[in-house]
């Protein structure tokens, strides 16, 4: 015979001795891939303006690569052959990972139609851009011998067993380490329970460790490099010891404050969690795709599961009968067209491309697509274990190769399958309580905080603001704690602060002033420094400042100052550094009069929350000035009450009196002591004369020496001589200037002190 038999002809004629075999007619209804009319009345939908293809955005969160092995057979292939055939003109799928920065740039320029993402990327989009989601996925979580299809997973705050830590308050100065700050499972659902303590995720640990990877974390709090760890619930469970190769000994660990009686889908979550359980991960639709599209998306990741499901028994059968040995590779499929496509589209590099060709990820058991129709040539072996499957299967439109790629999307994507949407709404609110999502003042839409770094990311608590860009990058640096390569790491980002924090330049502080506080203290005719920084940042704020004293308001000027200016400066403290930023003003207040003023700060004209501030002046201090002296009203320094000012000098009228005693005492005792030495030298010449004049008569009258009238004529003579006798002419004028000093001296003392006296009563 000439007539030529293709390999289907062969496959159908076996086919037929298989039925026989088994009792079966050749119109017996079996499992095949095609798919007869009476048996599914599905039919297309006719969608104007259709567009040829539509791509889903998936969140690489473990790379490019990772996320094309998992997620493209779901999100193209299987999509393509289900979704994209329900149409009159069919529609093709195309899987392009992302990562966060670029899945929203994505979305904004609506490069991408669909999204799968974690709950947290989810409600960011929705809130910023419109979107709705469609599914939720149910994931394939196994514990010892059990596993479990669960739709919603929490947070786990845990350390070692031996550690000591038992309560979330116990956390405080600790070392914690996480995923990722926005990450969700693995940061922002334990930041939330931390909140819920009254601790803040950043601030009050003394280190904040971002692994970006949860082993990390894992193994990091079994070596004891963090006292705390913060991961998904069942990742302790499959995380690889680095020390021993095997899976992790939970005993050695201990979960925080686990939360008793949580439930799944009424049934008891068979893991443990610190935090309440949200919805997994799901695929939304941005809202300029057709409704159509969308349900038809959503039918056919709903039915996937039912698929899959007898995608595992034909799988079973296969392997059983070792029926992959005879057809590898899917027919019509090229493997080189869709590597070109993903380096065109810039998914992967071409080093990616080879490690994923060296390591299997897209051998011939990941793409299963064929023809147009999604079919692929099989061998009898194939086709036997397809007529062992009972009809009806659950869904009519399952095929064995649609149900075989349904089984091969979920095993590479590591999920059970997916669900009709769950709610997201209390991620909503967790994201709004630990402020990753805020009104944007410009737009007045809710918006998530997106960062390009570290810094950008840190989200203070209420009354606090975020250091400077140095302070933060460098801040365990400066704090004497390390922080190992490729982590990045926050040490207390945020200073408690106030809109704008007013500072004493001179004063070494650790905050701001508060309202109604006493900012400063100053003397009289001295002026105080004071720093004052904006922490909201307005390049365009204008800072005045208003000085009550008593009854008079002064108006302060002030003037912006460079932060270094503000570092250099060795007279400011390290803490009123941190604070110098681009938006830090410098004024100046100073007061003559004695008392309270009260400074009152405005930005923009209005009223900071903090003001307004008290300042204290005090009398100026005069000791430096002289003795006895206070300052007047006016801050000069005047003799005190008690005093007078003498020769430059303040002294009391007591001081006065004693030394003109004293001095009349001097010239007193002096003018005696003169009298007594003229006294003395006049007796001793008159008894030297008394003897020349005996001496004189004995040669006169003789040697008798007798008188007439028996009398001694110079006896008592001092007295008749009298004072003149006891000096001479120059002793006497001696005497007589002494005592005219003396009489002088006496009146002049006398008027003055009564002076002195008439004036201090007068005071």
């Amino acid at each position: 015979l000439s007539t030529k038999i293709d390999m289907k002809t062969i496959n159908a004629l076996l086919l037929l001795s298989v039925y026989a075999v088994k009792g079966q007619d050749a119109n017996t209804p079996v499992f095949t891939d095609n798919i007869r009319d009476d048996q599914c009345s599905a039919l297309p939908h006719l969608v104007p303006g259709l567009a040829d293809v539509y791509t889903v955005g998936v969140l690489a969160i473990r790379g490019f690569p990772a996320a094309y092995e998992e997620f493209n057979t779901t999100f193209s292939e299987y999509l393509t052959v289900t979704a994209g055939k329900r149409f009159e003109r069919p529609v093709k799928f195309v899987m392009k990972p992302l990562d966060f920065e670029s899945l929203f740039n994505e979305i904004a320029s609506s490069q991408v139609d669909f999204f799968y993402v974690n709950p947290s990327a989810y409600s960011c989009v929705e809130s910023e851009f419109g979107a709705h989601s469609l599914v939720s996925q149910i994931s394939k979580r196994k514990v010892g011998d059990k596993e479990y299809d669960l739709t919603e997973f929490g947070g786990v705050i845990f350390a070692r067993a031996d550690s000591g830590i038992d309560t979330i308050e116990q956390i405080k100065d600790k070392v914690v380490a996480a995923a990722s700050i926005s990450g969700l499972g693995s940061g922002q659902m334990q930041f939330r329970k931390l909140l819920q303590h009254g601790l803040h995720y950043l601030n009050d640990p003394s280190q904040v460790v971002f692994t970006s990877n949860q082993e990390k974390v894992v193994n990091g709090v079994l070596k004891g490099d963090f006292d705390v760890g913060f991961v998904r619930t069942d990742q302790i469970e499959r995380t690889t010891d680095e020390a021993t190769g095997g899976l992790v000994d939970k005993s050695l660990l201990k979960v925080i404050a686990p939360v008793e009686g949580l439930e799944s889908g009424g049934e008891p979550f068979p893991f443990e969690s610190s935090t309440e359980l949200y919805s997994e991960w799901n695929l939304a639709a941005l809202n300029h795709v057709p409704n159509n599209v969308n349900l038809a998306v959503q039918e056919a990741l709903v039915a996937l599961m039912d698929h899959a499901e007898i995608g595992d028994m034909l799988t079973e059968c296969y392997d059983a009968n070792n029926c992959h040995g005879t057809v590898r590779g899917l027919q019509g499929y090229d493997d080189d067209f869709a590597q070109d496509g993903m380096l065109d589209d810039g998914m992967l590099d071409e080093f990616a491309m080879d490690d994923m060709l060296d390591d299997g990820m897209l051998a011939d058991d990941i793409t299963y697509l064929a023809d147009d129709d999604g079919v692929f040539e099989k061998n009898i072996c194939m086709e036997e274990c397809d007529a062992t499957i009972p009809l009806p299967t659950p869904r009519c439109e399952t095929t064995p190769s649609l149900a075989y790629l349904a089984h091969a999307a979920r095993k590479a994507g590591k999920y059970a399958g997916f669900r009709t949407t769950l709610t997201y709404m209390s991620l909503r609110d967790m994201q709004e309580e630990t402020g990753f999502i805020r009104k944007n003042p410009s737009t007045g839409k809710m918006q998530c905080v997106r960062a390009n770094n570290i810094y950008d990311a840190v989200s203070c608590p209420r009354g606090h603001f975020k250091k400077s860009p140095y302070d933060v990058v460098n801040g365990c640096e400066l704090a004497d704690k390390s922080c190992a390569e490729g982590f990045q790491c926050l040490c207390k980002p945020c200073v408690k602060a106030f809109e704008v924090g007013v500072f004493l330049r001179d004063k070494d502080t650790d905050e701001a002033c508060d309202k109604f506080s006493v900012c400063g203290q100053l003397e009289q005719g001295k002026e105080l420094v004071f720093l004052a920084t904006d922490n909201k940042k307005r390049d365009e704020m204008e800072l005045t400042v208003k000085v009550h004293a008593g009854k008079v308001v002064h108006d302060i000027l002030t003037e912006r100052v460079l932060p270094e200016d503000i570092i250099k400066d060795d007279s400011v403290s390290s803490f009123v550094k941190s604070q110098a930023t681009n938006h830090t003003h410098v004024f100046k207040v100073s007061s003559d009069k004695v008392g309270v003023m009260m400074m009152e700060v405005l930005a923009d004209g209005k009223h900071i929350p903090e003001s307004p501030f008290r300042i204290l002046v005090e009398p100026r201090d005069c000791s430096g000035v002289g003795n006895n002296r206070i300052p007047d009203v006016e801050g000069n320094c005047v003799c005190a009450h008690n005093t007078v000012e003498e020769a430059g000098n303040c002294v009391e009228p007591s001081q006065i009196k004693n030394t003109v005693l004293t001095i009349m005492g001097v010239l007193v005792l002096g003018f005696l002591s003169v009298f007594l030495v003229h006294r003395v030298r006049a007796v001793s010449r008159l008894e030297r004369d008394h003897q020349m004049l005996l001496n004189r008569l004995n040669e006169v009258v003789g040697s008798t020496g007798n008188f007439p009238h028996g009398e001694t004529p110079i006896k008592d003579g001092h007295k008749e001589l009298g004072l003149g006798a006891m000096m001479n002419r120059n002793e006497l004028i001696d005497f007589g200037v002494l005592a005219i000093f003396f009489i002088g001296f006496t009146t002049f003392a006398y008027y003055n002190m009564a002076s002195t006296f008439i004036t201090y009563s007068a005071i």
